[in-house]
């Protein structure tokens, strides 16, 4: 266990561009990933991801793997088709990953403004977490129109900034 004075940092695999992708988050009072010069780093190969790691005295194990893949191409696919089917915990992981995205560079992001928090509610919920739904009936969100427009421009704005600070290292 890391002492609870030093952060705790994990890595990030992600599928971005039909490649599998490595990032360094921090879990911290706020989750950022590793960047340089508002540049967020993305690695092709786990063995340039422990090289990082040993020059920035970051430790990680094999052990500390994110518990979620983020999955940026099923993403983009989703937003090159007019799709209504959302997965509930897909869309919530990439909510707040972009969330982290855009706050680990200073970026605004637009999943973080009042008029799209009922449609993050609905995110969050669909995810039927033990300690949130405590009845045992399975919440399915239902989308309409407008909602899902919501959810394409919050997406898009995600995908937009990550897009725009990803570099490879």
């Amino acid at each position: 266990m890391k002492n609870a004075d030093n952060p705790i940092y994990l890595y990030q695999l992600l599928t971005f561009r039909n490649s599998e992708l490595y990032m360094i988050e921090c879990i911290d009072e706020k989750d950022f990933y590793i960047n340089e010069n508002k540049k967020i780093l993305l690695f092709k190969t786990i063995e340039l991801l422990k090289k990082y790691s040993i020059e920035k005295n970051i430790e990680l194990t094999v052990e500390d793997l994110a518990e979620e893949k983020i999955d940026l191409d099923m993403l983009r696919n989703w937003l090159d088709t007019t799709s209504t089917s959302i997965n509930s915990v897909e869309f919530l992981i990439l909510w707040n990953f972009f969330d982290d995205v855009a706050f680990s560079i200073g970026s605004v992001f637009l999943g973080s403004e009042d008029r799209y928090s009922s449609c993050y509610s609905k995110l969050f919920h669909g995810n039927n977490l033990p300690a949130i739904n405590t009845s045992g009936k399975k919440y399915t969100p239902e989308w309409d129109k407008e909602e899902l427009e919501k959810i394409r421009q919050v997406m898009n704005s995600g995908m937009e900034i990550f897009e725009e600070s990803a570099t490879y290292y």
